[in-house]
């Protein structure tokens, strides 16, 4: 008689996966080099658009310097890195104000990736994930911070003097 193994701690995460795959994850701007380097913004999604305050159309085609270097500075830096390193880059932390005077922190995932066109090209695609800047907290009743990010809640601890 044959006799089962065990299924293990990580089972129900197998069984869940089958019957709910994971969502691929894209990255929210893409940036292609032009044949003298110059990185261009290839695909950008519409909320990162609308941080440099310009539709996704009037970004597409044009300069990384000219559109959302100057919204976000250093995200040039950290694209030029990948290009020339190879490596990834992961949790880099960016502050800055959107075109309407925002203050935003987002966190960069960075990632080299190759493609076959008419010849072997690189583009590097990045993922901005917005988090809870410093100061984001409220007050509420009982000396308890709240902190709101991103539409979810969370409580902080409380200090004691």
């Amino acid at each position: 008689m044959p006799t089962e193994k065990p299924a293990g701690r990580l089972a129900p995460i197998r069984r869940a996966q089958e019957a709910a795959p994971l969502a691929p994850i894209t990255p929210e701007l893409i940036v292609a080099f032009l044949d003298d380097g110059t990185p261009v913004v290839e695909e950008v999604a519409p909320h990162v658009a609308a941080w440099t305050g310009r539709p996704v159309e009037a970004l597409r085609g044009r300069p990384l310097a000219e559109t959302v270097e100057p919204i976000i500075p250093g995200l040039g830096v950290v694209v030029e890195e990948v290009l020339a390193s190879g490596f990834p880059v992961r949790d880099y932390r960016l502050s800055f104000r959107d075109a309407t005077g925002t203050p935003r922190t987002v966190l960069v995932q960075a990632g080299l990736r190759l493609r076959r066109a008419a010849a072997l090209q690189a583009v590097v695609a990045l993922r901005l994930e917005e988090v809870a800047a410093p100061g984001r907290h409220r007050r509420v009743a009982g000396g308890a911070r709240l902190l709101r990010a991103g539409g979810t809640l969370g409580r902080a601890a409380r200090r004691h003097p």
